[in-house]
Order: structure tokens, then sequence, then C-alpha cells
């Protein structure tokens, strides 16, 4: 919804984009998201869910100006952030087995990242706010 907002997706757009309820965002809170204007109506709909710390700190952080793509990392970082959770709480279990693949999996997306960044010669400073990393 939120790179849907930031394109000028209509409502029905956006609510064609709807793949299935999640614990946090079911149907009717999608069709309320896709009717709202700007990032800032769609973060603040959030609140209450797991997702709107994160995406609270990048808007207070960036505002609107710099696009989705601080926001799309706050989901990547919260997803990160589940994944400590349940390596802590399930430790004798798939905890840290899960923790391990999804981390893996964020090294190998922010090693493409750094590798697409050279290859359009982006500074630094630019490629690492494109890279997910934990706290």
């Amino acid at each position: 919804v939120l790179r849907a907002k930031r394109l000028g997706y209509s409502t029905e757009e956006c609510e064609n984009l709807f793949v299935g309820e999640g614990k946090e965002i079911a149907w009717w809170k999608f069709k309320e998201l896709s009717r709202l204007d700007g990032l800032k109506d769609v973060v603040s709909s959030l609140q209450g869910t797991f997702y709107f710390p994160f995406l609270k700190k990048e808007l207070e952080k960036h505002g609107e100006k710099e696009g989705v793509q601080p926001f799309e990392n706050a989901l990547d970082e919260s997803l990160l952030k589940v994944v400590e959770n349940l390596s802590i709480k399930n430790f004798p279990l798939f905890g840290p087995l899960l923790r391990f693949i999804v981390a893996k999996e964020f090294e190998i997306r922010n090693l493409k990242v750094i590798v697409k960044g050279v290859e359009e010669k982006l500074g630094v400073e630019r490629i690492k706010t494109l890279l997910i990393l934990e706290d």
C-alpha cells in the first residue's frame, strides 16, 4: 500500500493488490489503508500494529520526502526483530536456525545492494541507507 500510494494508485487499484489477510492486517483494514491519501495517513492508520513503531520512526526521521524506501527498510527491520524474538523464545527448538537463515537472506540482499550501488557509482552514504542491518 505504501508504494502504491506513492505511485498514485487509485483505491480500486490498491484493493486489487490484496493477497490475503495476515495476523496484523485484515481485509477491512487493508481497504481502509487503500482509501487514505498520503504515506503519513497510512502510517498513522497502522497504529496498534506491530509495524507502527518501525514506520513511525522512519516517518519522523525522513518524512515523506525520501519516498517509500526508508519505510520498506523499516518493514524489513521489523522482520529481523520478529526473527530475533523467535530465536530467543524458541532457543532449544528452531529459533537459532530460523534466525541464521533469515540473517543470511538479508546478508545476500545487502551484498546485491552493494554490488548494484558500486555498479551505478552511488556514494557510500547512499548505499548505507539501502542496507538492512540488525540493531
